[in-house]
C-alpha cells in the first residue's frame, strides 16, 4: 500500500463532503417522481461493526462488505467510532475498496465515558487517514425516541463533534438521526436547528402495518418529518435522509406486518424506490443479517438486505424486480 506524505494528505482531507440537499418543498414533493436517474436519491447501507458470529470486523471484512455493496451503492453509515475499533478499521477499508467509498460516521452520544471514547477515537484516525471518505458524521441515532438526551442537550454535543472536527483541521457536516415521529412532533427541533444534515428512521414494520398500507405509511411519515425539518430550518434546500429503513425476511409478525423475502423485496420496490425517485436518499437498514442478535431477538437478525454470507436477497436496483 503506498503511503501519501502526512502534509498532502492532511491538505487532500481539507476537501469538502459532498451531501445531497433536498431542493424541493416536501408538499411538491409529494407529487413528485424524478424523469431522470441523475436526479435520483442515493442509495446507502447501515453496516455493523460485527461478524455474523458476533466477533468484531476488521479491514478486511469492511472491505468483504463494500465491495459485495458496490453493485448498488457507493456509501455506508456506521453508529459508533470507538466499538470494536471502528473507524480505526473502516477508513482504511474505504480508500482500499474497489469502488469510490464514503460513509457517514456514527459516534455514541452516551454515557459520557462512551462519549469520551468516541471523540478519542475522532481525535486520533481522522488526523491520520483523512476525511475524504466521510461524508458526514452522525451524533447518535434515535437518542430522543429512547428518551436518551433531550434535544438540546443532543443540540450541545452535535456542536460539541462538530467543533472537535474543526479543531483537527477538518470541515465535515454534522448531524444526527432519530425516529422520524420525534422530528414531526417538533419535540427535536433543538436538534435539528444545530444539525447540518438530519436523518429521520422510519419502519413501517414496526408501526404493524400490512402489504396493502406500508408504501403510504413509508412515504407519508418521510415527507411529515421533511416538512418540519424545512419548517425549522425556514428553508426547503436542506439535506435530510432517511436514515433507517428495511423489512424483515423472517422472524415473527408483528401487528398485522408479515415477514418474508417476498414482502420485503415488495417494499423495497414500491415504498423505498418511490422515495429514492423523489430525489431522497435511503439507509437501507441494514446491509447484512446479524445472527448473533438472535440472542435478544427473533427478527433483529433478519433485517439485512443481504444474507450473511453476503448475497443479496433480491433485487437492489429500482429498474428491476426480480
Amino acid at each position: 500500500m503506498m503511503f501519501i506524505p502526512s502534509v498532502l494528505a492532511a491538505a487532500l482531507a481539507l476537501l469538502p463532503s459532498v451531501g445531497y440537499a433536498v431542493n424541493r418543498s416536501a408538499a411538491e414533493l409529494a407529487s413528485y417522481s424524478s424523469n431522470n436517474s441523475q436526479d435520483d436519491g442515493n442509495l446507502n447501507f447501515c453496516i455493523g461493526a460485527k461478524n455474523p458470529n458476533g466477533g468484531c470486523k476488521t479491514t478486511d471484512d469492511y472491505l468483504a462488505d463494500l465491495n459485495a455493496l458496490a453493485n448498488y451503492s457507493s456509501t455506508v453509515r456506521t453508529y459508533a467510532t470507538s466499538d470494536c475499533n471502528t473507524l480505526q478499521n473502516l477508513l482504511p477499508a474505504l480508500s482500499q475498496a474497489s469502488h469510490n467509498f464514503s460513509a457517514y460516521v456514527g459516534v455514541w452520544p452516551t454515557d459520557d465515558a462512551h462519549y469520551a471514547q468516541e471523540k478519542n477515537a475522532l481525535t486520533q484516525f481522522l488526523p491520520k487517514y483523512g476525511v475524504r471518505n466521510v461524508k458526514g458524521i452522525t451524533v447518535g441515532s434515535e437518542v430522543l425516541y429512547r428518551n436518551d438526551l433531550s434535544a438540546s442537550v443532543l443540540g450541545d454535543r452535535i456542536k460539541d463533534v462538530r467543533g472537535l472536527v474543526k479543531s483537527l483541521g477538518f470541515d465535515v457536516p454534522v448531524g444526527t438521526a432519530d425516529s422520524w415521529n420525534l422530528w414531526a412532533a417538533g419535540s427535536g427541533d433543538a436538534a435539528i436547528q444545530a444539525s447540518d444534515f438530519i436523518m429521520a428512521n422510519d419502519f413501517p414494520y414496526w408501526q404493524g402495518q400490512n402489504t396493502s398500507n406500508m408504501t403510504n405509511t413509508f412515504v407519508s411519515d418521510t415527507l411529515t418529518a421533511l416538512e418540519r425539518v424545512q419548517h425549522v430550518k425556514g428553508t426547503n434546500n436542506v439535506t435530510f435522509l432517511v436514515g433507517e429503513t428495511g423489512w424483515p425476511t423472517g422472524g415473527p409478525h408483528y401487528g398485522e406486518a408479515q415477514t418474508s423475502v417476498d414482502i420485503a423485496k415488495q417494499f423495497f420496490h414500491d415504498a423505498l424506490c418511490q422515495v429514492l425517485k423523489k430525489g431522497i436518499d435511503i439507509c437501507y437498514f441494514e446491509a447484512f443479517d446479524e445472527p448473533y442478535k438472535g440472542a435478544d431477538s427473533n427478527v433483529e437478525p433478519h433485517f439485512g438486505a443481504y444474507y450473511s454470507n453476503r448475497v443479496p436477497k433480491f433485487s437492489l436496483n429500482c429498474t428491476e424486480s426480480s
